[in-house]
């Protein structure tokens, strides 16, 4: 079935590009409807306990990709720092998409757990790096498969990482500051250890990266916007939606549309190609249901519905 999207008048969406995400004055975000669906099939993956949080790790066999999907995720259950911190370990060689596999809990920083978690790429089985936001709102970074945890000195709320085109590591956070529209966006150069915001006065609430390093997030009022790739000039530009949670895949983003009420398993999911220029692409209707939807570099994306149950796109 064909849906005809609700376009903002030109005028207001002419205001809205501003170098932040100060728009305190735009109408409600549009429900969001999709041109059409996809038609996906959505498999479950066996969990240790419900979880809250979601993400997964790129897998590298030698210098080649592998579509082995590896989600990490937070349970709910509480423990020191947050909720405690499982890696899924699938059967199989890579290149499976398969659901069968072993689950184990992992120690996070002081051997407690996470709020948050962003996980980048594993490469000949060694895990190269996972970033975690605890309860106190401070960020950790580990790497290697016997994570020795190091404190990052920017207080944060949210982390997200995406491993890039050109073989580039973007790392983004949102700092624990409250500003119009969330917490500001910062770009965390893990090679140096220093930490930029954005764009003043821009801000966010979820947060994920695309592989050209462009940040999306939604804001307080559950609008979505996107930023300036690194080393490139200009701010945030709105993009038409009503959405809660983000995440990025190898070639869309992804959300959940809250402009109608959730469905017993939660919102439900639309994509769109990240790619520029925006306006050449609409949202598709995923179906599914979901209150967090994580990222996967191969393409997919995991959910987790209502009850912690956790669900992967085919």
């Amino acid at each position: 079935m064909k849906y005809t999207c609700y376009r903002l008048f030109a005028a207001v969406m002419a205001s809205a590009v501003v170098a932040g995400c100060e728009t305190p004055e735009l109408a409600p975000p549009p429900v969001l409807k999709a041109q059409s669906s996809s038609d996906l099939t959505f498999i479950s993956f066996p969990v240790p306990e419900p979880l809250v949080e979601v993400t997964s790790v790129e897998y590298y066999n030698g210098a080649v990709r592998k579509k082995w999907e590896k989600p990490e995720a937070l349970g709910a259950s509480q423990v020191p720092g947050g909720h405690p911190i499982y890696v899924f370990q699938p059967r199989g060689t890579p290149g499976d998409a398969n659901t069968v596999g072993t689950w184990t809990r992992i120690s996070g920083p002081n051997g407690g757990g996470a709020v948050k978690i962003a996980a980048g790429y594993e490469y000949n089985g060694t895990v190269g790096f996972r970033y975690v936001v605890t309860d106190q709102n401070e960020l950790w970074v580990s790497s290697g498969n016997s994570p020795g945890w190091r404190k990052i000195n920017h207080p944060a709320v949210d982390v997200a990482v995406a491993y890039g085109n050109t073989a580039s590591v973007y790392v983004y956070f949102l700092g624990a500051a409250t500003v119009n529209g969330g917490h500001p966006i910062y770009r965390y150069r893990w090679d140096t250890g220093q930490a930029v915001e954005v764009v003043p006065g821009a801000a966010g609430i979820e947060l994920a990266v695309d592989r050209d390093g462009r940040p999306w997030v939604t804001t307080s009022n559950q609008q979505v916007w996107v930023g300036p790739a690194p080393g490139s000039s200009g701010g945030f530009v709105p993009v038409e939606a009503s959405a809660g949670d983000i995440a990025c895949t190898v070639d869309d983003v992804a959300v959940l549309g809250t402009g109608s009420a959730p469905l017993p398993g939660g919102y439900e999911v639309y994509k769109r190609p990240y790619s520029s220029p925006l306006e050449s692409y609409t949202w598709t209707w995923e179906g599914g249901q979901a209150t967090r939807i994580g990222s996967s570099f191969n393409g997919k994306f995991f959910l987790i519905d209502s009850f912690g149950q956790l669900h992967m796109a085919q």
